[in-house]
């Protein structure tokens, strides 16, 4: 289901930030529950179960490094735990994220299920 997970992500920050690049992926903290494989219920998977997104964000503009744009995404985003990463680049169309260096964020943030304890 990885691909599912990145496009459901995608499109949540798609409501807030209109042009971006995105890599997100999802790390199983343990043992699922119960077996899931449909993507329609990413949602409640991520929600029941113990999992880590890390979102790599990358924008082409400087305004979106702002601490209401990280309230507005941690909003949408409580029903998981995620951190949140955003890179501002000059041209995304030129941005390699796979060679990218994941450690030049200009901002990030860490979001946690609502009502739960943050993870270890």
């Amino acid at each position: 289901m990885e691909s599912e997970i990145h496009d459901f992500f995608a499109q949540i920050i798609r409501n807030i930030i209109p042009v971006f690049k995105l890599y997100a992926y999802t790390d199983i903290l343990e043992i699922p529950s119960e077996k899931h494989s449909n993507a329609d219920n990413i949602k409640s998977y991520l929600a029941k179960e113990n999992t880590l997104t890390p979102l790599y964000i990358f924008v082409d503009d400087s305004a979106y490094a702002v601490e209401g744009l990280f309230d507005e995404l941690e909003q949408e985003l409580n029903f998981c735990n995620a951190d949140l990463y955003l890179y501002v680049c000059d041209d995304l169309d030129s941005v390699d994220i796979q060679n990218y260096d994941l450690l030049s964020y200009q901002y990030s943030r860490s979001v946690f299920k609502k009502d739960s304890e943050p993870y270890n």
